[in-house]
């Protein structure tokens, strides 16, 4: 019976953690993902639920994120592309929740509220979600939806512009943690000043898949300004983005070739899909290892400072001499008194008459036994101990002497033992007091370890 339940309890293991996948791309990935599903990572939810978003990815539309100073142009830009009126522009900040522009067969609106909620509605009231002068319900994002072909592999986000609130840059967005690159919106007079570049810097970790660099109102200059400007942005972007262009969103209205806009479908249409994919999922998965390892790294590093103290406390060379040198004092101390004892009991060794008998030797002696006289030594331990204990102080002397002398040694080996022991608890109470009541600083970290490692401490 008792077999049966842990054949059962293997094979059922087997089939949820030792599944076998297909070698391609997606398979590895079902495989990584059963990986970390296993029980003893006791891994949390949130982590579980970044490693499917990291593997449903593969099969969706890359996101790119629109990037830059407010008034930059950006929902005039999507706009172009959207080939409709759809997002609000101004010379105020208008854009201040993350609009994804996606794909669909129709023109619709789809709002994600901070509660959890979401509604369709028409896209003409768009303008009432995204314009932060209105007081509406808590919208955590939008999405847009629109029959727009370039749509089908690409994702692109309209983002709140920088520098448009207390927020200087968009790293605090979690809806753009899956942001597979980026296009960098400027304004061609801004190009290549450094509150650009230091613009730049500060939202790094969203650019550093590479991406384009987009500077807009090209017609505001002429043609020998626009190569110039345009020669300077190349010195100072090209080590940030992968291409640049000039563009007019205005010219766009009336002339869109002149307007260089098409050169930047061209340049999202031309993507290699597949391989910005793998790079990004690959680069998702180094880091959730790299929060377990610095998770564990974390408690590796503690427990074996914590186990250092107790390895030295044990391993003391000071205490360890200072006891032998008492043990080797106690023991030399013990030879002189035995050595004192046996010169004293050889003082009372006497000899007393005494005799045995033995068969005597001869022919006519058969079955005749003979006496035989001899001195023997004996020991008058009466005598031996009054002289030694009773008629005499000098043997006790000895012994409390050596008594005193082991006591007072053995007493500061104590205070020192004692003295280190002290050190050694409030090690430990600080360690105590360090961890006890721990808490995790990321939200992927396992809530499970960091208990375990509150309730060791």
């Amino acid at each position: 019976m008792q077999n049966n339940l842990i054949f059962d309890f293997i094979k059922a293991y087997e089939n949820l953690y030792c599944q076998k996948f297909d070698e391609n791309f997606q398979g590895r990935l079902l495989a990584i993902k059963a990986s970390f599903c296993e029980p003893s990572l006791r891994l949390n939810l949130e982590f579980l639920k970044e490693i499917d978003e990291v593997i449903f990815s593969y099969k969706r539309p890359i996101n790119i994120a629109i990037i830059g100073q407010f008034s930059s142009g950006k929902s005039t830009l999507l706009n172009l592309i959207l080939q409709k009126e759809c997002l609000p522009t101004g010379v105020v900040p208008v854009t201040f929740k993350p609009t994804f522009l996606r794909y669909a067969k129709n023109y619709f609106l789809r709002v994600e509220y901070e509660d959890g909620s979401d509604e369709i509605v028409d896209i003409e009231e768009l303008c009432k979600f995204s314009d932060q002068r209105n007081e509406i319900k808590p919208t955590k994002s939008l999405h847009l939806f629109a029959p727009i072909e370039l749509l089908k592999n690409i994702t692109l986000i309209d983002t709140p512009g920088l520098n448009a609130n207390d927020i200087d840059t968009l790293t605090t967005f979690k809806e753009l943690s899956f942001m597979h690159s980026a296009i960098w919106l400027s304004l061609i007079d801004n190009a290549g000043k450094k509150s650009e570049e230091e613009a730049i810097k500060a939202n790094a970790l969203l650019l550093k898949r590479g991406g384009i660099c987009v500077l807009n109102q090209k017609d505001k200059l002429s043609e020998n300004e626009l190569e110039n400007v345009l020669q300077y942005a190349h010195l100072v972007f090209d080590k940030y983005f992968t291409k640049l262009i000039a563009i007019s969103c205005k010219e766009a209205k009336e002339d869109l070739q002149k307007s260089n806009v098409p050169l930047l479908y061209q340049y999202l249409q031309e993507l290699d899909f597949e391989h910005i994919k793998k790079e990004f999922i690959k680069e998702k998965l180094e880091n959730l290892c790299f929060v377990l390892l610095n998770q564990y790294d974390f408690f590796i590093k503690n427990l074996e400072n914590l186990n250092a103290k107790f390895d030295s406390f044990a391993k003391n060379k000071n205490l360890e001499e200072q006891i032998n040198i008492l043990n080797h004092t106690c023991l030399e101390k013990l030879k002189l008194v035995s050595d004192k004892i046996a010169k004293e009991i050889l003082k009372f060794i006497k000899e007393k008459d005494s005799s045995y008998y033995k068969k005597a030797q001869g022919l006519f002696k058969k079955n005749l036994y003979e006496k035989v006289d001899y001195k023997a030594p004996y020991l008058s331990s009466d005598d031996a101990f009054l002289a030694m204990f009773y008629n005499s102080d000098t043997m006790n002397k000895e012994f409390k002497k050596m008594k005193n002398e082991i006591a007072l040694e053995f007493s500061e080996l104590k205070k020192g033992f004692l003295a280190y022991f002290s050190n050694l608890q409030e090690q430990i109470l600080l360690f105590k007091s360090q961890f006890s009541n721990l808490k995790k600083e990321e939200t992927l970290q396992s809530d499970d370890e960091f208990a375990y490692f509150r309730s060791f401490a």
